[in-house]
């Protein structure tokens, strides 16, 4: 996009808004490497993994018809499930409990 918005003498974009936690690290792999060598900024998206990392959720247990995880709207299902089903992602949790109980923080809190 840098690349095509430059060429037409476009704007160039100045940030961009990536999904990006503890459970989806994906962007590591390309994204913020291209944002470091094109100098622009990374805003990250459901930074506390739609409320996993927060403690939203507990691992099997079912999730409150008020949260996104257990409303109707199947994007929310999706999502909330591909975090759910992974034991990477509970073990992940996990350790962010544990580190945080050990260094006496608490975890962020999750509208």
């Amino acid at each position: 996009m840098l690349s095509t918005a430059k060429a037409m003498g476009f704007q160039l974009p100045v940030s961009l808004q990536q999904q990006y936690n503890l459970l989806s690290r994906e962007s590591e792999w390309e994204v913020v490497p291209a944002v470091l060598y094109n100098k622009i900024g990374l805003l990250p998206w459901s930074p506390l993994a739609g409320g996993f990392l927060a403690g939203k959720y507990s691992r099997g247990g079912t999730p409150a018809p008020d949260t996104r995880a257990g409303s109707s709207k199947p994007l929310y299902q999706w999502t909330s499930a591909e975090y759910a089903e992974s034991d990477r992602n509970w073990a992940t949790i996990d350790a962010v409990v544990r580190i945080a109980k050990d260094i006496g923080a608490t975890r962020p809190k999750s509208r």
